[in-house]
């Protein structure tokens, strides 16, 4: 099944695929070639791997990069994860101006979701 979507492609299928072919280790190039193609809201869940150590080894600064650019596209999740990660101070400086923003923009871009 998955050879098969990998042959439409279905990235999906190739990013699981590499995940289930690969070691531990490989996995972090894995998530890198499926981030090229996929859609703007698994930007978050690869975020979430990263930032909670999930098949992957923790490293927040790509947790930030992933989020941070789910964010740029008005992904309303991975600004509601930002910002409570600025509210509180994880993996963060507290900033709660930047909270303020991410926050109202996540309430935005949730409404206009469809």
């Amino acid at each position: 099944y998955l050879k098969k979507a990998r042959d439409c492609g279905d990235y999906a299928g190739v990013w699981l695929i590499d995940i289930l072919a690969s070691s531990p280790r490989d996995l972090d190039q894995a998530f890198a070639k499926y981030a090229k193609h996929c859609d703007k809201n698994e930007y978050v869940q690869i975020g979430e791997c990263y930032l909670e150590g999930v098949a992957v080894e923790q490293n927040t600064e790509r947790a930030l990069s992933y989020l941070k650019e789910a964010a740029k596209r008005k992904v309303p999740r991975a600004m509601a994860l930002l910002g409570e990660m600025y509210l509180f101070g994880h993996y963060v400086e507290k900033d709660l101006e930047q909270t303020i923003d991410l926050l109202h923009l996540a309430v935005k871009y949730e409404a206009l979701a469809p």
